[in-house]
């Protein structure tokens, strides 16, 4: 059995406009009602700052049930923690989304999502050697 750890810290950075608006429509349809189901404004400011951690632990092994079948298994589990900022400048969300009209900016420290903390994936994968010169593999 193997075992590993993976961790990262996620910066990044983007070079878009400092108010920029953006509609998703989704469909034809939802274009020709003038109804639009989902509507994005962001304010930034060039000294904000967003740091993202990811962190996973991973068991993956490999077992030879005969000569010719191999199976391959293992689970992973992954952590991506609340977005912060490394200079005090946190990024901020907006309360009652459901209407633009009575949405407000929320209280600063206000998370911008909650982190799941049951990301498990499992692995499974077979390699039968059917001939010396064919192998069938299945996920």
């Amino acid at each position: 059995m193997k075992f590993g750890v993976d961790g990262r810290r996620l910066n990044p950075e983007e070079g878009s406009l400092a108010y920029p608006l953006e509609y998703e429509f989704g469909s034809l349809a939802t274009i020709l009602a003038n109804s639009v189901p989902l509507a994005a404004v962001a304010s930034r400011t060039a000294d904000v700052q967003m740091v993202i951690s990811n962190g996973s632990v991973f068991a993956p092994d490999t077992w030879s049930i005969a000569h010719n079948l191999t199976v391959t298994y293992g689970l992973r589990w992954d952590y991506n923690t609340e977005p912060s900022s490394p200079n005090g400048t946190p990024p901020f969300t907006v309360n009652e989304v459901s209407a633009p009209s009575t949405a407000t900016i929320a209280p600063p420290g206000t998370p911008l999502r909650h982190p799941q903390k049951d990301d498990f994936a499992p692995r499974l994968s077979l390699a039968w050697q059917a001939r010396p010169n064919l192998v069938l593999r299945g996920f």
